[in-house]
């Protein structure tokens, strides 16, 4: 829906194809707003050179104003865009995407900032508490590679067989990448995808296929999940927030989670101070002995 999504059932913009199309359409518009004056000013230039060898070309004036003026216009109609764009409410859906697409450029371009040692085939393990990383700690984190990768090693994970194996299944992506609205199979080799993403590739690995947002997972729950008191919560089970979903591991209160572009995939230790976002309930996946 392009005019507004529903607060009530998570994030907006949950149309990733809405997201790619706007994506492209920014990145058209960055080229348009550089390439076009340029050419304008070259022809321009051109314009004002013949009239000063030919004073009597005159006539010319009036081209030469308007090359002035389409310059100008085209290279702050995408500002103009972008910040109308940007104060409308984030109900509407379609302000959402292009907030979101810029967002998403911004990821991508800064893909470099992983956990993982790019010159390594495989992707090193790492567990980080995501309140107290700061940009730049990248180095420290795979220089610690060796040591969190036996954290993850030793985290316990109870539960029946079925339950310990997709958490553990969950556990050896940490340290990946996260990207949003990227698309992951559950399978090898890992494809960079996002909080719902990942869970759901999980599960889909298992032979759960899962709905792809979390809006989509609120809105079909009564179909794929069972709603399960905390107290009774197991492993496996996933934490739905406002806009992000975890995995419990088992653990008390921990959780594996796609955190977002800044940490990629890792382990909290409290579900309830892991994200800024309300909680709606703990989902159980039907089918999951």
């Amino acid at each position: 829906m392009l005019v507004a999504c529903s607060t009530t059932l998570g994030t907006c913009c949950s149309d990733y194809g809405l997201l790619k199309t706007l994506d492209v359409l920014r990145r058209m518009t960055d080229i348009i707003q550089i390439v076009v004056p340029i050419l304008l000013i070259l022809l321009l230039t051109i314009q004002l050179s013949q009239m000063v060898m030919n004073p009597d070309e005159k006539k010319n004036m009036k081209k030469i104003y308007n090359m002035a003026v389409a310059a100008v216009v085209i290279f702050f109609i995408p500002m103009l865009v972008d910040t109308t764009l940007g104060m409308m409410p984030q109900s509407f859906q379609l302000a959402s995407c292009w907030n979101t697409a810029k967002e998403q450029s911004s990821t991508i371009n800064t893909s470099s900032h992983t956990y993982i040692n790019p010159n390594k085939k495989k992707a090193t393990s790492v567990i980080i508490n995501p309140k107290t990383f700061e940009e730049g700690d990248e180095k420290q984190v795979e220089e610690d590679s060796s040591s969190n990768s036996t954290a993850v090693a030793n985290i316990t994970v109870k539960g029946s067989a079925a339950r310990q194996a997709i958490v553990k299944y969950a556990l050896s992506f940490v340290g990946n990448r996260y990207v949003y609205g990227g698309s992951w199979n559950g399978e090898l080799p890992y494809t960079a995808t996002d909080c719902s993403g990942f869970v759901g590739g999980v599960y889909k690995h298992f032979g759960h296929p899962l709905p792809r947002s979390t809006s989509e997972m609120w809105a079909s729950r009564s179909s794929y999940f069972d709603i399960v008191d905390p107290s009774a919560a197991q492993p496996g089970d996933l934490v739905l927030y406002d806009g992000h979903v975890a995995m419990l591991t088992g653990n008390g209160a921990q959780i594996v989670h796609a955190k977002g572009s800044r940490w990629g995939i890792v382990v909290d230790d409290d579900y309830r101070r892991a994200s800024s976002q309300a909680i709606r309930g703990i989902l159980r996946v039907k089918g999951v002995d």
